[in-house]
């Protein structure tokens, strides 16, 4: 997982894909690293996932941001989809759950993987 702030945050937003931002404070340590420990095998299935994490108290600019935002509710999981922020709701951040909220994460997988997908199901098919 990369790490994003204040200075880098319109980059992170320009991605070519979706990107998704994990975002908390500091004294949520210990439940930020199970999250990201999830985020993290996620990470591992969708090589393509740009996957960041963002510490709120990390730096006054980063807090003024997160309070833009409106980022009442931490730990956070933010996807930038089509020009909208997407709020993850659910807030036990299980893998199910977080691939539920991506939606269609083929876009995410490698190429040769969604080729191969395809052609074993050419291969079913005929």
């Amino acid at each position: 997982m990369k790490i994003a702030d204040s200075r880098n945050f319109v980059s992170v937003l320009s991605e070519e894909k979706p990107p998704m931002v994990f975002f908390h404070y500091k004294a949520e340590a210990a439940q930020a690293k199970k999250i990201a420990l999830t985020l993290n095998t996620i990470a591992k299935d969708l090589t393509n996932l740009p996957l960041y994490e963002y510490i709120i108290d990390q730096s006054e600019e980063n807090q003024i941001l997160a309070d833009y935002l409106d980022l009442n509710a931490t730990p956070i999981l933010l996807f930038f989809k089509e020009g909208q922020f997407h709020r993850y709701k659910d807030k036990n951040f299980t893998k199910k759950s977080i691939l539920q909220f991506i939606g269609n994460n083929r876009l995410y997988k490698k190429i040769e993987e969604t080729t191969e997908e395809n052609t074993d199901k050419d291969k079913e098919i005929l």
